[in-house]
């Protein structure tokens, strides 16, 4: 009898904690047990009969790691457990979830964080894999302290992805194939109709969520759509259950979100950004930046306190007030070692006052109708949706199980973890510089998962890339410019002539959107043109004086702007009119 387990042995706990978690723990001990392969997970008393077996004969492997698991929801732990829980496996954390149910899941994602509550058995009971095998004879898991001391800037301060030197677990190595993201394409394909090479993308940026920290640049995802239902919010729902750290907000000011951002380091989703973002300059410039490590930084002026000012400690320290972080216990605001710096202000009229800077740095969903700003839309992978026809069946969100999936994200990230930091992906050339950072994370991902993974990566690249670019209002209309000089002859054309050809020739162009069904005029060419260095000329034009603009003036501009896209597309269309016109 094994009379040392108390919870295990209850049905009604074995219960709670759930049989597909009891399922995957007994697999691992198919040859030393083998008296669990006779349960019949069907049967209505599947829970008694384990309950059964828990209290006979076990393995000694088995006895330890069960008693390890009871051990780590005792009272004196429960805090320390629901904290580790949250860092680690913070989908799953929560009041609903039985504390032993949570043990068994970080046990079977991060077997080494159960090494606190483990005061005598050593690590043996902490291993997934029976002595031997992972590792070499006699040597333990380097474990890492969770609440010690936060890593230095250089290193990941993703709970997720400890920077401890860890022996590299087969079960970890399981994971490093394409069927990961197989799975999370197939789930998304299930419950949202999305557009063609978007479920391969939100797969790869699933991923990305839990890897951001070993890359300088982290990817955006834009979600728009011309009217609402369109499944936005049940796709942010969705991924919500399955991203790292999620943090979903339908409003936000510009302080609660660099602030959020610099404590929770958190997977950001913005829902409704059509009912807030548009007149938010400050908020859309604080977005635009957050993109890219290096730059990702607000800097404002914070009151310090009298003591702090006179305290010896270092300034970076004391900058922004500690705070209780759930999602990070180690990382408080008062910790982290960066990116919040603090710089002594010599201020003769307010000595108090000290400059800080925040971080804003992080993955970010946006979601809202019409069109991102184009500032933005240019840092995002745009996916625009649809509304759903009576043809397309797609599963309502009842009973999604998600669990397993963010387990295996987490391992993918920490098995491949230096081939993803190290990682210098081929970027498709027909990729703009800003394009190619954004995706680069992603092909990252692609390329360590192998299978035909790395092939649909940058044929999504390519094909939402090329979406994006096709649509940009100024490069659409330096082409239409572009084609009336050409297919007039003039070197030279009168704004007047000019304009009247834009609003006749090109009605439906990217550009007119801009205008919203009015007409374009001379001003507003002129200003579109300003920035570039384009300004209308004064000519003569046989015995008239007329202002205009000069073909020479555009050269260097088209060279630049004009997407290289509208120029395959505008070569294709000539060759087939010509073709067209032999044949005739």
């Amino acid at each position: 009898m094994n009379s040392s387990l108390k919870l295990f042995t209850q049905a009604d706990v074995l219960q709670q904690i759930g049989m597909r978690p009891l399922q995957t723990f007994l697999s691992h001990f198919a040859d030393s047990d083998p008296q669990f392969a006779s349960l019949a997970p069907d049967s209505p008393y599947y829970f008694s009969e384990l309950s059964r077996l828990f209290t006979l004969s076990l393995s000694q492997r088995v006895s330890e790691i069960l008693a390890l698991l009871e051990h780590a929801t005792s009272p004196e732990h429960c805090d320390r457990l629901a904290a580790i829980a949250q860092q680690k496996l913070p989908n799953l954390s929560g009041s609903e979830f039985h504390p032993l149910a949570l043990a068994l899941e970080l046990w079977l994602a991060f077997p080494d964080d159960l090494s606190p509550f483990d005061g005598s058995a050593g690590r043996a009971a902490t291993s997934p894999l029976p002595a031997g095998q992972g590792q070499d004879q006699g040597e333990g898991l380097v474990v890492s302290d969770h609440f010690g001391s936060c890593p230095s800037i250089q290193e990941s301060i993703n709970p997720l992805i400890q920077s401890c030197e860890q022996h590299t677990t087969t079960s970890l190595l399981h994971h490093s194939n394409p069927s990961l993201l197989d799975s999370l394409r197939s789930l998304l394909a299930r419950y949202v109709i999305l557009p063609e090479h978007a479920a391969e993308t939100l797969a790869l940026w699933i991923v990305h969520t839990y890897a951001f920290e070993l890359r300088h640049v982290t990817t955006y995802l834009g979600l728009e759509s011309p009217v609402r239902r369109c499944g936005k919010s049940t796709l942010l729902n969705v991924l919500s259950r399955l991203v790292n750290r999620p943090l979903v907000a339908a409003n936000v000011s510009p302080s609660a979100l660099y602030r959020a951002i610099e404590e929770l380091r958190p997977t950001l989703m913005i829902d409704e950004a059509d009912t807030f973002l548009r007149p938010n300059d400050e908020l859309t410039g604080i977005l635009n930046a957050g993109y890219h490590r290096a730059t990702a930084y607000v800097i404002r002026v914070q009151n310090s306190k009298p003591e702090a000012r006179n305290s010896k400690q270092p300034a970076q320290s004391r900058a922004v007030p500690s705070s209780s972080n759930p999602f990070n216990p180690c990382n408080s605001s008062a910790s982290l070692p960066s990116p919040v710096n603090s710089f002594n202000s010599c201020n003769p009229f307010n000595p108090c006052n000290s400059i800080t800077s925040y971080s804003c740095w992080c993955p970010k969903v946006i979601a809202r109708i019409g069109r991102l700003p184009e500032t933005l839309a240019d840092r995002c992978i745009l996916i625009k949706m649809q509304r759903k026809t009576p043809k397309d069946q797609c599963e309502r969100l009842r009973d999604l199980e998600t669990a397993d999936l963010c387990r295996q994200c987490a391992q993918f990230v920490e098995a491949n973890r230096e081939t993803i930091t190290s990682a210098k992906p081929s970027i498709p050339s027909a990729l703009n510089d800003r394009a190619a950072d954004i995706w680069e994370p992603l092909l990252a991902i692609a390329d360590c998962a192998g299978g035909d993974w790395p092939a649909r990566a940058r044929e999504a690249a390519l094909a939402l890339s090329s979406d994006t670019r096709e649509n940009n209002p100024v490069g659409s209309l330096l082409l239409d410019i572009f084609l009336l000089f050409a297919t007039s002859g003039q070197d030279r054309i009168p704004t007047r002539a000019l304009v009247e050809a834009l609003n006749t020739q090109f009605p439906d162009r990217p550009w007119m959107e801009t205008r919203q069904g009015q007409r374009s005029t001379e001003m507003w060419l002129s200003e579109q043109l300003r920035p570039f260095g384009i300004n209308p000329r004064t000519f003569r034009s046989q015995n008239s004086i007329l202002r205009g603009y000069d073909r020479d003036d555009f050269a260097e501009v088209f060279r630049r702007y004009i997407p290289a896209t509208e120029l395959d597309a505008l070569r294709t269309l000539a060759e087939r009119r010509l073709s067209e016109k032999d044949q005739q």
